[in-house]
C-alpha cells in the first residue's frame, strides 16, 4: 500500500503502529511537521533534498540524503520537521511477518527452510546510518515507479530486505571491532564516524579541518583520527585527498576543464601536489589524461 502524505493522527490507518501489509509514505513537507515519539513497526527512513530531525531510540538524529537507518520493531521515533526545509521523506513500514518471513528465507540453510517447526533466526539492526547505496538506490527507484502492482511492490521490497541483510551484517562485524567496552558505545562512536566520513563526502570540494569534522561529529579530533582509521583503514585527510582525485579523475576524463581549473575545483591548494599525487594514484599524470 502507497501513502503519498503524511497520516493524519488521528487516522489508525494510517498510523505507524504494526499493519497486516506494508505501508509505503512517500510524502512532501516544508517544515511544521510533528509526529509524537511511539513504537515502531520494522521501518526503512530516509530523506531527500535536506535532512530531516528525527529522535529514534530517544536519540536526536538527522537523517542525510546519502544515508537510511531500518529500526527494529518496538524500536521508538519521533519526528519532528520544526524547521521550514523542503523535505522528500521515505519511510517504509513493514509487516511483522513479512519481515520475518523474508530474513527466515535470507539467513537459514535448506533444512531449517523444511523443517516448520525451527527456531526464527535472530535478527537484531543497530540503531546507526547506512549508506544509501547505488543498489539501494534503483530498488527504491524500481519501488516507487512500480506502486500501482502489490506483487512488484513486494518484490522490491524483498530485494531491499536481503540488500539491507547484507549490510547490516557488515555493519554488526565493523561495529563490534571498534575499541569499547559496552556495545552502546560501540554503536555511538560507529554512529559519529559515519557522520563523519559522510561530511567529508559531502565537502568533497571544499577544504574543511579535522577540527570541522571533529565538531560535526562531536568527537575530539584526536579521538576521531585514530578511530575513523581503525574503522575504515585510512585517516580523515587520506579518505578526503582519495576522494578528491576520484572527482578529479572524472572530470578530466569528460573534460570538464583545464588540469589548474580541475585541481582547484576539488580543493587542492597546489597544482605540482596535485599532479603528483594523481599520478601516483592512477599511474597516468593529469595532462595525459585530459588529453586522451
Amino acid at each position: 500500500m502507497f501513502v503519498w502524505e503524511w497520516p493524519q493522527l488521528q487516522n489508525k490507518n494510517h498510523s505507524f503502529q504494526k499493519s497486516k501489509e506494508n505501508l509505503v509514505v512517500y510524502a512532501k513537507s516544508c517544515g511544521n511537521f510533528y509526529y509524537p515519539k511511539h513504537r515502531s513497526p520494522y521501518l526503512f527512513l530516509t530523506n531527500f533534498l535536506n535532512p530531516g530531525n528525527y529522535y529514534l531510540n530517544e536519540s536526536q538524529t538527522q537523517v542525510r540524503e546519502k544515508s537510511f537507518y531500518f529500526l527494529n520493531a518496538d524500536d521508538s521515533i519521533a519526528i519532528d520537521y520544526s524547521k521550514p526545509v523542503k523535505l522528500q521523506t521515505l519511510l517504509i513500514l513493514f509487516d511483522d511477518e513479512f519481515i520475518k518471513n523474508s530474513i527466515k528465507n535470507l539467513l537459514s540453510t535448506q533444512e531449517q527452510l523444511l523443517d516448520f517447526n525451527a527456531k526464527r533466526t535472530d535478527f537484531h539492526i543497530p540503531t546507526v546510518p547506512f549508506e544509501l547505496n547505488e543498489r539501494v538506490q534503483k530498488i527504491l527507484c524500481f519501488l516507487l515507479n512500480n506502486s500501482s502492482y502489490k506483487e512488484n511492490v513486494d518484490f522490491y521490497l524483498y530485494e531491499l530486505v536481503s540488500e539491507f541483510v547484507k549490510m547490516n551484517n557488515k555493519t554488526s562485524k565493523q561495529i563490534q571491532k571498534i575499541d569499547a567496552v559496552k556495545t552502546s558505545t560501540k554503536t555511538e562512536l560507529y554512529k559519529r564516524l559515519f557522520i563523519a566520513r559522510e561530511f567529508i563526502r559531502e565537502n568533497v570540494s571544499k577544504k574543511i579541518t579535522l577540527d570541522e569534522i571533529a565538531l560535526e561529529a562531536g568527537l575530539n579530533k584526536y579521538h576521531l583520527q585514530s578511530n575513523f582509521k581503525q574503522l575504515f583503514q585510512s585517516t580523515p585527510h587520506q579518505f578526503s585527498t582519495q576522494l578528491k582525485l576520484s572527482k578529479a579523475y572524472q572530470l578530466l576524463k569528460h573534460k570538464k576543464g583545464s588540469v589548474t581549473e580541475i585541481c582547484e575545483s576539488v580543493g587542492f591548494d597546489s597544482i605540482g601536489s596535485f599532479s603528483h599525487l594523481f599520478k601516483n594514484h592512477f599511474h597516468i599524470s593529469p595532462s595525459t589524461l585530459l588529453k586522451n
